[in-house]
């Protein structure tokens, strides 16, 4: 009785993940090869939550269309991006530092 059940469940398992994998599209090599590079950009990036976040389908719709770069860029242009993405993050963090720094000399005066 209990390898009847179990056989079942191993049919539906089975079932539901040729359903998914059907229904998921296939990656073609080059971006296959983007997202890979794109993950390990991510892996030694883990502290920056804008680099985490960053969606890999964004980022190869841009690399394809806007600047249809050939899959050996790949790596340095998603390494541009990040430095991009990550000093842009740590520039706005400066600046409402400096916003907050001014206001607080403001309300010091006022007093």
């Amino acid at each position: 009785m209990a390898k009847q059940a179990l056989d079942q469940q191993s049919c539906n398992l089975t079932n539901f993940t040729a359903a998914a994998i059907s229904n998921m599209q296939r990656k073609g090599p080059n971006e296959e090869f983007f997202t890979l590079c794109l993950l390990s950009l991510k892996m030694k990036n883990k502290k920056h939550p804008e680099i985490m976040t960053l969606k890999t389908r964004d980022l190869w719709a841009r690399a394809e269309r806007e600047v249809k770069l050939e899959f050996t860029e790949y790596p340095d242009w998603l390494e541009k991006e990040v430095h991009r993405i990550k000093y842009l993050a740590k520039y706005k963090q400066q600046l409402r530092r400096d916003q907050f720094a001014s206001c607080m000399k403001q309300c010091r005066k006022e007093k």
